[in-house]
């Protein structure tokens, strides 16, 4: 055989070789679609008025004041006052004075729209009610004719919650109800609960008294008294620790969630909210754990099919962590747009997928 046709059979395994590799599919890393969010989404307010309860605004998300027995209650109304103009008549709608009901009673008027109360001695639960009459003037342009028209108008309803005071603890029970017992912040490690943190990592001054008559209580717009609750199998009643911070940011992420999937019956399901600090013991919790102080839930979003499952909420086809970075991007825009800087943790159940974790611990951490 000629040299020149030996070369080129001994060439031939290369060619081919190359051949394979230039015609391989080379993997390209997966990206995840860009995750639309709100633009100009309107703040939630209440319908011409602004609502303070003891120098803090309220929220129509969250429409619950958790307070202590015997606390100041002090309710400052703002309103908005519509004025229309035309040709022939101009019309100035002006509020002669408002109303607030605590528990059926009237609070105490004060200067500048003030209302001032105290909280009874009782835990519980006592509706706030607000009820505003007005006068409309209507003046004709060609006469001086008047004529005044007056009309009651019924504000907003809120929910003020009595809580069982932290120094109602005994060895550990709040009457029947383990709870345990909360470390101390100022034995922590500085890179575990920095100094300017240590406040919020103080005992909750106070807990909700859970019943079966009212665990189904609507506590914000969608979430639920019931959703909070321990995972213990004990009867009522029960005790939890909540925030209303926590609250507010699951609100705040429904809102993106139902832009973003443009299902108006979206929402969050919350696996694991408050934890006692002795059950959080028997599942080795972290001792630090904001469960134990009721401003930390564990979520997922689990619409279609109703499995206990994440949702392939970015419509790649999968079930995995890509699904949870699109509510992490809705955390991150929502801190800024609240002011509420807190944990966020991404877990794997195995089986039952990933799963992911917020607070309100003051400060930022990721995980």
């Amino acid at each position: 055989m000629p040299k020149q046709s030996k070369s080129i059979l001994l060439l031939l395994p290369f060619f081919f070789l190359f051949l394979l590799i230039g015609c391989a599919k080379k993997k390209v890393a997966y990206k995840p679609p860009p995750i639309p969010l709100p633009q100009g989404l309107p703040l939630p307010e209440f319908p011409g008025m602004r609502i303070e309860v003891n120098g803090q605004k309220i929220s129509p998300l969250v429409p619950t004041l958790f307070l202590l027995p015997g606390d100041p209650l002090v309710i400052r109304i703002q309103t908005e006052i519509p004025t229309a103009g035309g040709n022939q008549f101009n019309f100035r709608s002006e509020t002669e004075y408002w109303s607030v009901f605590f528990n059926g009673n009237p609070m105490k008027p004060e200067a500048n729209n003030r209302y001032s109360g105290t909280v009874p001695k009782d835990p519980g639960f006592y509706p706030l009610k607000i009820i505003s009459r007005q006068i409309l003037n209507q003046k004709s342009g060609s006469s001086d004719f008047s004529q005044r028209t007056e009309g009651e108008k019924t504000g907003p309803t809120l929910l003020v919650i009595v809580l069982h005071p932290f120094s109602r603890i005994k060895n550990g029970f709040l009457d029947q109800y383990p709870l345990g017992f909360y470390p101390n912040p100022e034995g922590a490690p500085e890179k575990v609960i920095p100094k300017t943190a240590r406040s919020c990592y103080l005992p909750p001054k106070g807990f909700i008294e859970v019943t079966n008559l009212n665990r189904e209580a609507f506590l914000s717009q969608h979430y639920r008294l019931q959703d909070f609750i321990c995972h213990l199998s004990l009867p009522f009643p029960q005790f939890i620790a909540l925030s209303p911070a926590l609250l507010l940011k699951l609100e705040w992420m429904t809102l993106f969630l139902k832009h973003y999937s443009q299902n108006p019956e979206a929402r969050l399901t919350i696996l694991s909210g408050f934890r006692p600090p002795r059950y959080n013991q028997s599942v080795s919790g972290a001792l630090w754990s904001r469960h134990i102080y009721g401003d930390a839930a564990d979520i997922i979003v689990d619409l279609s099919p109703k499995d206990n499952r994440m949702d392939d909420l970015n419509r790649d086809g999968r079930l995995d962590r890509d699904d949870l970075m699109v509510l992490f991007k809705f955390i991150e825009e929502i801190e800024i747009i609240t002011g509420l800087p807190g944990g966020v943790g991404i877990f794997d159940r195995g089986r039952d997928g990933p799963s992911i974790h917020i607070d309100t611990r003051g400060f930022k951490a990721r995980w």
